[in-house]
């Protein structure tokens, strides 16, 4: 089991609970890992993590991402929730991000590799009065059988949010696209950011105006310099 806990009001750590413990980690050879933590401005919260399962001889069979939601006023968490789809082709996910909004409402991007089509970024929305994320994820973009990718997510409080994605086609070819995404029309847009080729280590923030990204990109002599750009949300 992992713990957890948080900070309390007077500067001092509370006791670390355990948020939740499955029995199938009891009762099988399964790994937890990779948990990221997300909250909003009214002390909701949402920890996703990953979950390995080695059922014969120690081999990787499965992987699955999980969630669970903190309510502030019962101070309690929620059951663990199931995001991936569970398509028996899926081999791994290298990358996951999660954000929340002010209401609640989540969304999680992640790189997802299978067998047939490669690797493509997906998302998927978390509804709060449900309390359950959308039954399948949809695709934003695929990158092939030799992708490589790289997704970071980022979300302001009204639910717009940019992706920003290392890409890997080869050895050599190495670039960034960035992705808006509409919470009205619930759409992604792909955008051109400015990286050339050679780009990578990108980072993206978002507040209720712009959102930033930056990355490291080589010049001509091939050395490395930080670039950034920004994307009006208000234009």
């Amino acid at each position: 089991s992992n713990p957890w806990t948080f900070t309390t009001p007077d500067g001092n750590w509370g006791t670390a609970k355990t948020i939740i413990v499955e029995e199938t980690v009891k009762q099988q050879q399964i790994e937890l890992s990779r948990s990221q933590f997300v909250t909003n401005s009214v002390g909701q919260a949402l920890v996703v993590w990953s979950e390995y399962t080695f059922p014969a001889g120690f081999l990787l069979e499965l992987e699955h991402l999980y969630s669970t939601r903190f309510d502030p006023e019962s101070k309690a968490w929620g059951p663990a929730k199931r995001i991936d789809d569970g398509d028996p082709g899926t081999k791994y996910f290298r990358w996951f991000n999660v954000e929340l909004d002010s209401s609640g409402r989540g969304l999680a991007v992640w790189e997802q590799v299978d067998n047939e089509v490669g690797a493509t970024v997906r998302f998927k929305r978390f509804d709060p009065d449900l309390d359950e994320w959308e039954e399948k994820s949809v695709v934003i973009e695929s990158f092939g059988p030799l992708g490589l990718v790289t997704p970071k997510f980022a979300m302001n409080s009204d639910g717009e949010g940019i992706a920003v994605v290392d890409t890997k086609t080869s050895d050599t070819k190495t670039s960034i696209v960035a992705i808006y995404f509409d919470s009205e029309t619930n759409t992604w847009e792909l955008g051109d950011i400015g990286a050339t080729a050679g780009a990578h280590s990108s980072q993206i923030a978002i507040n209720s105006k712009v959102g930033v990204a930056v990355w490291v990109q080589p010049d001509s002599e091939g050395v490395d310099n930080i670039w950034a750009n920004y994307f009006d949300l208000d234009p």
